[in-house]
């Protein structure tokens, strides 16, 4: 359900993110979160994460192991399209 909290192990939220920037008529645009050495110590399998199109949720196999000592960086594309009528 993409309303409700991501989980796993462990949720941890993001502790930055930076959109790339957007080129007019690619519909595409890169996301990169970033998370610190304060940003969890627990594995996590899934992310929910809010887009200017609105909220999305990504999965992953296996869990993203993630602990204090480690930083985490993950680029996630998201692509849009208009919706053709018949």
């Amino acid at each position: 359900d993409i309303y409700t909290d991501a989980g796993g192990s462990g949720f941890v939220a993001a502790g930055s993110l930076t959109a790339q920037a957007y080129t007019s008529g690619v519909y595409q645009r890169a996301i990169q979160f970033t998370w610190g050495l304060a940003n969890g110590s627990a594995s996590f399998y899934n992310i929910r994460f809010g887009t200017p199109m609105g909220y999305c949720k990504a999965s992953f196999t296996p869990e993203i192991p993630k602990t204090s000592s480690k930083i985490l960086m993950l680029e996630i594309t998201v692509t849009w399209a208009r919706k053709t009528l018949p």
